[in-house]
C-alpha cells in the first residue's frame, strides 16, 4: 500500500467517512448483494444504490438546496433519484 493510499484511508476513517479496515466491510457488503467485485474494485449491484447513498450523504452535509430534504424526496425512489441527478448537475457530486 502506498503512503498516499494509507493517508487517504486514515483521513476518511478520522472524518467518519469510511471504516479503517475497509476490505472486510466491502467483502461483507458483497456477500449480502449490495456490491460486487470486479478485479480489485467494488461496484454497487445496482446504480440506484449509489444514487441513494449519494443523496443522503449530500443531505447530511447540507451540500445542496433544502427542498431535497423534504420527506417526500426521502420516501420516493423516483424523487431521490431525481434529486441525486440534480445534485450531480449542480456540480456537488462526481456522478
Amino acid at each position: 500500500m502506498s503512503i498516499k493510499h494509507a493517508v487517504l484511508r486514515i483521513l476518511l476513517w478520522h472524518h467518519h467517512l469510511a471504516p479503517l479496515h475497509d476490505v472486510p466491510f466491502l467483502e461483507d457488503a458483497a456477500h449480502h448483494g449490495l456490491l460486487y467485485k470486479v478485479g480489485g474494485e467494488y461496484m454497487f449491484a445496482h446504480p440506484s444504490f449509489g444514487e441513494y447513498f449519494r443523496l443522503f450523504y449530500l443531505l447530511s452535509q447540507h451540500l445542496y438546496p433544502r427542498e431535497f430534504a423534504a420527506p417526500s424526496v426521502c420516501s420516493s425512489p423516483t424523487a431521490w433519484r431525481s434529486a441525486a441527478r440534480k445534485a450531480s448537475v449542480l456540480g456537488n457530486t462526481s456522478g
